[in-house]
């Protein structure tokens, strides 16, 4: 996590500002919502230097006042310089939005539109912070472990609208998924008649350090919305400036307020139900029910404790050590066995981590272990948070080994590995035990790499820059896996087809995935042709929109 030091003061204030484009197609949606023959008072909740100025000056619908916030008094200047020369009746308050939607108990608005703030909560305002408090609490709902700004100042601006207002927001994608997020998605289910969601392709506006989305929609025009709210995905292009209806509708969802993550709305119908489909298989489990995957050792210094074997002898740690797997790409198939762990000690890899427990009594007998914690007192590991709370601050507690591995982050899809070694992991790899003794941990990584499983993977994780997707232990444990004894016996051999794959470079990932599918139908589970080919076109459509992001950020 990066300190406000390190991060541009654009990045600071969420500077991003609008393309015309966008400005355009927020101002049509808008109008679209309100009507051609109305006349309504508008609300811009960060309006920046005043680029919805121009859009909305040009509207087909009647704007009796502009009222645009904004906290920086630099570009509110600016915005109010642009706001006299256009034709619109308005005011730009320098202020923020957080503290004058508390403060303006009187005001509504007709309409809502702008481009709110992405900055981290980290580099928020104590202010800032406790008024985003006030309105959660006010509102009913709990924002702990919000993210970002964007979050409370949705519900800061959304909370001024009168019933039946309307609103189009620029907000980033994790508003779909984000877990921060989920209170925001709660809320709207429960106070929207209508909502739609405009997704765009990865890279359309560069200017935007994430994914961007445009939200639509109307605040209910009674206080309970009894029936359940119908969502519409629309696709636009980087060039399309319309918003025919007649095309683009990626597809409609019926959501309600239990709807989690947004993510398999990005879905089709059909996709969904083959997914339901999947689920509903009676060899088909969900992960958390069979095996336990956890956060693994943490040691506050990884790159101290993991230790190769020249530095293993040079301090003579020999019997302070125990084998450890550092990374994943040091065990390039299903199975981490003696000679992997071998061929990576040999590469000079760190694959030994040191452990206190190992040895008791008189430390002045091991000279080479003082040596060596001197070194890590010289870089002041011992004053870093993780260290300084334990006795001695090198005593790594948690030190155990697990049955399986699975990557924390991954590229293509995540990997579940069984271990056959003695080895242990930091939290660069989640580590698991089987749960239930009829449960074969063979059949279990065997039958992990196919189709519906890497769906539910892309489902219920989340992904970040550079297209990464990345898995927290409670969304590992709601995977939907399948478990059959026959798949065991094929493991050796998917086994050697992942390190084939591997050896070939990282686009031959899909391999194991082509098998694995193929051995599953063949297992007579009840798992089709038809059905693997539609939870394969799902979970493409899912990781290719993911890892779009990475072409886009080059």
């Amino acid at each position: 996590m990066k300190t406000r030091s390190e991060v541009s003061a654009e990045k600071l204030r969420g500077g991003f500002y609008t393309p015309a484009r966008l400005v355009a197609h927020a101002v049509e949606r808008l109008g679209q919502l309100v009507g051609s023959h109305s006349t309504v008072r508008v609300l811009e909740p960060s309006i920046g230097d005043g680029a919805f100025i121009e859009g909305l000056a040009s509207a087909t619908f009647n704007i009796s006042e502009l009222v645009g916030i904004e906290i920086l008094g630099s570009e509110a200047d600016k915005a109010s310089a642009r706001l006299e020369s256009s034709s619109l009746n308005g005011t730009v308050i320098n202020d923020s939005t957080l503290s004058w939607s508390l403060n303006e108990t009187e005001s509504t608005f007709d309409a809502v539109v702008g481009n709110l703030p992405f900055v981290r909560f980290q580099f928020v305002s104590e202010a800032d912070r406790k008024d985003a408090a006030c309105h959660a609490t006010e509102l009913g709902i709990s924002i702990g472990g919000v993210a970002n700004l964007w979050l409370p100042m949705l519900l800061a601006s959304l909370r001024k609208l009168r019933r039946g207002g309307a609103f189009v927001l620029v907000l980033p994608a994790e508003c779909l998924t984000g877990v921060s997020a989920g209170s925001a998605r709660k809320w709207l289910l429960a106070n929207v008649e209508s909502l739609r969601c405009d997704l765009y392709p990865a890279g359309s506006f560069p200017g935007a350090l994430q994914e961007i989305v445009l939200l639509s929609g109307r605040i209910a025009r009674m206080e309970s919305p009894t029936s359940a709210l119908t969502v519409a995905l629309h696709s636009r292009s980087h060039s399309d400036m319309q918003f025919a209806d007649s095309h683009a509708i990626l597809s409609r969802h019926v959501l309600s307020p239990r709807s989690d993550s947004w993510t398999r709305f990005l879905l089709t119908p059909q996709h969904l139900d083959a997914l339901e489909e999947f689920e509903n298989i009676e060899a088909v489990h969900t992960l958390g029910k069979l095996a336990k995957f956890e956060v693994a050792i943490v040691t506050g210094a990884n790159a101290f404790f993991s230790l190769t074997a020249a530095q293993v002898a040079d301090y003579d740690l020999g019997s302070w050590v125990r084998p450890l797997l550092p990374r994943s790409r040091f065990a390039p198939g299903l199975v981490f066995n003696s000679e992997d762990y071998a061929s990576a000690l040999s590469a000079d890899a760190p694959m030994y981590l040191l452990d206190a427990s190992l040895q008791e009594g008189d430390r002045s007998q091991h000279p080479g272990l003082d040596e060596f914690l001197a070194v890590g007192e010289g870089q002041e590991l011992h004053l870093r948070y993780k260290c300084r709370i334990r006795s001695p601050w090198w005593a790594v507690p948690g030190i155990r080994r697990g049955d399986l591995f699975l990557s924390k982050r991954c590229h293509r899809h995540p990997r579940m590995i069984l271990n056959e070694t003695a080895a242990v992991t930091t939290d660069t790899i989640y580590r698991g035990r089987i749960l239930r003794p009829e449960v074969d941990g063979r059949s279990l990584v065997a039958g992990f790499h196919n189709s519906g499983t890497l769906l539910s993977a892309e489902l219920e994780g989340r992904n970040f820059g550079g297209g990464v997707l990345e898995l927290v232990p409670s969304e590992v444990s709601r995977l939907q896996v399948p478990l059959t004894p026959a798949m065991g016996e094929e493991l050796d051999r998917l086994d050697r087809i992942s390190r084939e794959a591997a050896a070939r470079g990282p686009g031959e990932g899909e391999a194991i995935r082509h098998e694995t599918d193929l051995l599953l139908r063949k297992a007579q589970i009840g798992v089709t042709q038809t059905l693997l080919d539609t939870l394969a076109d799902a979970r493409s459509v899912l990781m290719t929109r993911r890892l779009d992001r990475t072409a886009a950020e080059r």
